[in-house]
């Protein structure tokens, strides 16, 4: 079977004339990158986690309300 002159088989990708036209940035700075990523990421769900407690605070409280209000009308401390 002739194909043209190429090789059937995997892909390989072109090699750089030189080391210095690096297409990732060196290690240490991805190293960086993906540490202040995490970081970042963890300040965000914190952040969320402190939205969510007040959020429930303010509802057991309004439930804690509503309730005691119930709880005096049904005793007729309130309203006769």
């Amino acid at each position: 079977m002739e194909d043209g002159g190429q090789q059937m088989g995997r892909k390989r990708r072109d090699r750089r004339d030189s080391p210095d036209e690096a297409v990732t940035p060196p290690k240490v700075e991805r190293k960086e990158v993906r540490t202040s990523s995490r970081v970042s990421i963890t300040e965000a769900k914190a952040e969320l986690q402190k939205a969510k407690a007040s959020k429930w605070k303010w509802l057991a409280i309004l439930i804690g309300l509503l309730m005691a209000a119930y709880g005096a009308f049904k005793a007729k401390l309130i309203g006769g």
